[in-house]
């Protein structure tokens, strides 16, 4: 009975004290880091890039992920003559940047020393690709911490995550729900305007395209 009562007791306190647990826990994380946890370095080989040294980058356009949706947006950018440099974590996708010609960081674009590798203070834009709405948050507030004047440019997945971004900083927030309904309205009137007019289009998968403007 008594064992019975302690765990009883410890599961009651666990499920009261989860949601402000997760709720506090990259606040949490964030000082812990900064406390206890030593910074490396990131190793020159892997900071590197195949197509220039960080002290060329001037009046480019730093681009953190390069995941499909980064990809797009380098290669619209690049399509227009702009520098870009790119921030990445995964080293098989920075491989694949460098292959590509592009200056690609391997690094953790949170990390002010990362950022300044890629001469924020230089950069003419920023723009955040990556999914995960927490850290692209803490991405912007980083950036504002080395200039307020930069245009910040983020991906947000959801629709309640746009006003949190745009509140920490960010020029423009483009919702994904958003431009999705947009370009699934937009193909679904075309469809059914062919259809009407005696045409059967052609049912294959279509590309969600850039927001005007």
């Amino acid at each position: 009975d008594h064992i019975f009562q302690v765990l009883a007791t410890a599961t009651l306190i666990s499920l009261f004290l989860t949601p402000f647990l997760i709720a506090g826990a990259p606040t949490f994380v964030q000082k812990f880091e900064k406390l206890f946890l030593r910074k490396q370095p990131i190793p020159r080989d892997d900071m590197g890039a195949d197509s220039g040294d960080s002290h060329d980058l001037r009046n480019h356009v730093i681009v953190i992920g390069y995941g499909p949706a980064g990809r797009r947006v380098v290669d619209a950018l690049r399509q227009q003559g702009e520098l870009v440099a790119v921030i990445e974590l995964n080293p098989v996708t920075v491989k694949e940047a460098r292959k590509d010609r592009l200056h690609a960081t391997m690094g953790d674009a949170t990390q002010a020393e990362v950022l300044e590798h890629v001469a924020i203070h230089s950069a003419i834009a920023v723009v955040i690709t990556i999914p995960d709405h927490r850290a692209v948050t803490q991405i912007i507030r980083q950036v504002r911490d080395f200039t307020k004047t930069i245009p910040v440019f983020a991906r947000a997945r959801l629709a309640r995550y746009a006003g949190e971004m745009q509140a920490a900083g960010a020029d423009l927030a483009l919702d994904e729900e958003d431009q999705i309904g947009i370009a699934l309205g937009a193909e679904i009137t075309t469809r059914l305007s062919m259809r009407l007019s005696g045409v059967v289009p052609k049912l294959d998968s279509v590309a969600i395209p850039p927001p005007s403007g």
